[in-house]
């Protein structure tokens, strides 16, 4: 299987789980240069003055990019996570529907606030993560072709239109 050149640093959504190690080591072992990026998106110190959980996921994380031996960047989208999925979340909830966050938190957090600090932060020439996905482009961009009707639509899918900076 070839690597292209386009695509060389990966940046990768560490968690602390088993998935997104797995998805970082398999860059890395395919020759990517990886940079883990742990996102914080909730700030549970405002609930309880503790935030275990949170801690205990950034241990996992940056034990796995030891082993890996990648570079761990913190970064905090816990603004954007209150202001672009919570709030609608509640705001959902008093109108009488069933939210699910986890559907804004894709397209706002991971593939809008993460893409763009991945991109224009770090210069990502992708992004990945833990979460299973299939794509035309193959398991590690082998098929991957610039300026075709997939690689459109997935941009137009994620920013809603082509007037961002981010659609081509």
């Amino acid at each position: 299987m070839r690597i292209l050149t386009d695509f060389r640093r990966v940046v990768c959504g560490i968690s602390g789980g088993v998935d997104s190690a797995v998805a970082a080591y398999l860059l890395k072992k395919k020759g990517f240069k990886v940079i883990g990026v742990f996102m914080k998106n909730w700030d549970s110190r405002d609930e309880s003055n503790t935030c275990l959980s949170l801690e205990n996921d950034l241990e996992d994380a940056e034990s796995v990019c030891r082993q890996i031996g990648i570079e761990l960047i913190h970064v905090s989208f816990v603004k954007e996570y209150w202001n672009e999925v919570f709030s609608n979340f509640l705001s959902d909830y008093e109108n009488g529907l069933t939210p699910n966050p986890d559907i804004n938190c894709n397209r706002f957090i991971k593939f809008g606030s993460f893409y763009r600090h991945a991109f224009d932060k770090l210069g990502a020439d992708a992004i990945a993560t833990g979460h299973y996905a299939q794509t035309t482009f193959g398991s590690f961009l082998e098929d991957y072709q610039p300026n075709t009707d997939s690689y459109s639509y997935l941009r137009i899918r994620i920013y809603g239109d082509c007037n961002s900076q981010y659609c081509t």
